[in-house]
């Protein structure tokens, strides 16, 4: 069953977990810098890389979720990103090993009976955006999920978020069925709700 399949992958050790990584573990970014990846999850994440990841998030997506329905809550965020399935692919410079370039977390979940890896966060600190970066993130994400045998991979997007369209289009995300269908008000005018589902075939 899908489910037996999510609950066993999810019952890995971390250390199991990491020994699907793969085996280049290195990026060598568009401006020479070289960053390396580390696998965590909610209790063994540093609190000071935690704290980094949050501030990524807020930086970057505090404005877009207050214009959102569904508004932004610092609290609630903090408890999502403390859920225990999570695992948080971290990237960091090889001259700065203690910092966070930027990071994905993801978890291996369920979606219409069927298992697959939804990444939560895709966030880039200012500095790392645009060299390359994002793309080997996923990339190692979709590793990830093959190797946890899904079916594909799943993110929600911001509508107004034309940049982070653009980019999952780019590298093969599609609009997923499970996505909210455009709602036809009695005007005749059509509201399209303020997110995406898109996904990717992983096999």
């Amino acid at each position: 069953m899908i489910i037996d399949k999510v609950e066993k992958v999810n019952e890995l050790s971390l250390e199991e977990i990491r020994q699907k990584l793969p085996d280049d573990r290195e990026f060598l970014a568009k401006n020479a810098t070289r960053y390396a990846v580390t696998l965590h999850d909610p209790m063994s994440i540093p609190e000071a890389a935690f704290a980094a990841c949050f501030s990524l998030v807020e930086t970057n997506m505090k404005k877009m979720y207050k214009e959102a329905e569904c508004g932004w809550s610092a609290s609630d965020k903090r408890v999502e990103m403390r859920e225990p399935p999570t695992r948080y692919l971290i990237a960091s410079a090889e001259s700065a090993p203690d910092t966070v370039a930027g990071f994905v977390s993801y978890q291996i979940d369920w979606e219409q009976d069927m298992a697959v890896a939804y990444c939560y966060e895709l966030q880039l600190d200012k500095s790392a955006q645009r060299l390359g970066l994002g793309r080997w993130l996923m990339s190692i994400l979709e590793h990830m999920g093959r190797r946890a045998d899904v079916e594909k991979t799943m993110l929600t997007v911001f509508t107004a978020n034309k940049a982070a369209l653009q980019f999952y289009t780019s590298i093969g995300y599609e609009e997923d069925e499970t996505s909210p269908q455009p709602v036809k008000l009695r005007s005749g005018k059509e509201r399209r709700a303020d997110y995406m589902i898109l996904s990717k075939r992983l096999r």
